[in-house]
This record gives C-alpha cells, structure tokens and sequence, in this order.
C-alpha cells in the first residue's frame, strides 16, 4: 500500500479464539491479521487492543479508541477496559458526546 495521506490511527487486535492460528502467525495478533500486517508507512498513531477479530467492533477498548483518535488525532495509551466502558455508558448523548 501506499503511505497514508492523511491522519490515519491503525487498531490491531491481540486475541483469537483459534490458538492454533496463532501459533501459526508471525508474531502477535488476532489469529487472522498478524499485528505487524497492521502497520502503514505514515500512519499517525497504531495501538493494539485484547480484541478478538470476529468480534472487534464490539470491543469496547476498541470503539473507545477509535473515538478518541477521531477526536484527538492519538489514541488513549492509558486506558483500561474497565475505563472505555465506563466513559462509553456515561456519554451516550451522541458522536459528540464524549
């Protein structure tokens, strides 16, 4: 691919319900996408979160991300899944909300 031209943030999961694929990949991932397969010469940020690739957009780490990225340009580096759930529940007033 050719390099970003504009801000993008990359999400890669770091769960499987498959151990066997995983096992079988280079390095960390998702059991379906290697998280080095994730990366993008000039990409903005790239994080990684315990997400399993089926069920990514239901993760909520990874929708929190994906709003704070949207917001701020970065992702949230020090935020637990216990933190995302809990900002998520109490800014359900729309997109800008949180």
């Amino acid at each position: 691919l050719p390099p970003a031209l504009h801000d993008l943030g990359v999400i890669a999961g770091i769960r499987s319900f498959n151990p066997l694929f995983s096992a079988l990949m280079l390095g960390q991932g998702d059991g379906t996408v290697s998280v080095a397969a994730t990366a993008m010469l000039g990409m903005k940020d790239h994080i990684t979160v315990p997400a399993i690739h089926e069920f990514f957009m239901n993760n909520s780490l990874a929708l929190h991300q994906v709003l704070t990225f949207l917001r701020q340009g970065v992702f949230a580096r020090d935020v637990t899944l216990a933190d995302a759930v809990k900002e998520l529940t109490q800014r359900q007033g729309g997109p800008d909300a949180m």
